[in-house]
């Protein structure tokens, strides 16, 4: 499938010819919490690119909608065959190193991801294979460029897989549907903070609760809203709202989350292991602070002043010292807004990304940076 993007290229160049590859449904914005949908639109926007999706990418149907229901998602794509692929300047391949190490030697490609095999290791717990490790290796070093969504991430892959090449461009704000201009904050009392996530556990959820626990002890008067799973021992809290998964690819569903967003004060996520979860760069959109753990790239994600990180060892009386530090100051709360907001605008949009794939790829790849 192509897609062309409505406007034409610059004058002096010819359009690329990029094909894209992902083993993540672009036309399902639940899977990969929507990065490839969004990938997918932000590319085809590009006036300098003419877009292929590579492989057999449907809009889901109940057979899916039920797989996913009970944990079996499952995807279609398989590598691209010669005829896909041929006349294509390169293929961008979005987090799919097991599809980038089947195509042919003479393919270039971009490879496109967020963490490392060690890493996953390391942060997630999970168990990852000796052949799972090689071909990433292979997939970075055939890559003519690696694109992570951290620079802490490319700084690991440049230590682990020795991918020399390896540069950040973050990914952008997952929102599909239009909610109007930002809207002012409520007051900072009651302190209204946000949780959304669907692994309680990884995410820190036990923290979050104990850190609500900590404020109303000390008097503060504070509110937890939690979207995604939780215990029910945690919804029944008094102090708690419990909202349950918001999908949003459902506008409906879509438009409270983004009034959770656009309310709360802080967004708070302890989690335990994570790359660049993109909720930071949602709650940024709408002007909500952020106080995550130090994991990953969280860090940069929230840089200039936008938010806080805690160690991993923070336990619930330091998270709630921090929501206290972070919203004592009406005036030091709004500029701290302000910030979010700003850098989410400036670095967290689909296509300030598809326009830096579009630049690299002129840049690195021979034959693609010819006049018209």
């Amino acid at each position: 499938m192509t897609l062309l993007a409505r406007n034409l290229a610059p004058p002096n160049l010819r359009p690329l010819t990029l094909g894209l590859l992902t083993p993540h449904n672009v036309h399902d914005p639940r899977t990969f919490s929507g990065t490839a949908y969004h990938a997918a639109r932000a590319l085809a926007r590009q006036s300098d690119i003419r877009l292929t999706l590579l492989g057999d990418h449907r809009p889901p149907g109940i057979s899916d909608r039920l797989a996913r229901r009970f944990g079996r998602a499952r995807t279609r794509v398989s590598p691209p065959g010669p005829e896909e692929i041929a006349g294509l300047d390169a293929v961008v391949g979005l987090v799919a190193s097991d599809l980038l190490d089947a195509l042919p030697p003479h393919i270039p490609y971009l490879h496109v991801t967020d963490a490392t095999p060690g890493f996953l290791a390391d942060a997630y717990g999970w168990d990852i294979p000796a052949e799972t490790h090689a071909r990433e290796r292979r997939a970075v070093q055939r890559a003519a460029v690696c694109l992570y969504s951290s620079d802490a991430m490319a700084r690991r892959a440049g230590r682990e897989l020795g991918a020399l090449q390896a540069r950040a461009l973050p990914f952008g704000v997952n929102f599909s549907h239009d909610h109007g201009l930002p809207r002012p904050k409520p007051p900072l009392d009651p302190v209204e903070l946000l949780f959304v996530g669907t692994d309680w556990d990884r995410k820190g959820g036990d923290i979050a609760l104990g850190a609500l626990r900590q404020l109303r002890r000390r008097g503060v008067p504070a509110h937890l809203t939690l979207v995604g799973q939780c215990p029910a021992s945690a919804a029944r809290h008094q102090d708690v709202t419990a909202t349950g998964f918001l999908d949003k690819s459902k506008p409906h569903e879509a438009r409270k989350l983004a009034r959770l967003f656009a309310r709360a004060h802080l967004l708070v996520l302890p989690t335990r292991g994570d790359c660049t979860p993109m909720v930071i760069a949602e709650a940024m959109a709408h002007g909500t602070p952020v106080l995550a753990t130090d994991t990953g790239g969280i860090a940069e994600m929230i840089d200039g002043g936008a938010g806080r990180c805690l160690p991993m060892t923070a336990t619930p009386v330091d998270w709630a010292g921090a929501i206290t530090a972070m919203t004592h100051d009406r005036d030091a709360f709004a500029i701290m807004s302000d910030a979010a907001r700003d850098r989410a605008r400036n670095r967290y949009s689909w296509d300030i990304w598809a326009n830096g794939i579009a630049r690299i790829a002129r840049e690195h790849l021979v034959g693609c940076a010819h006049a018209a």
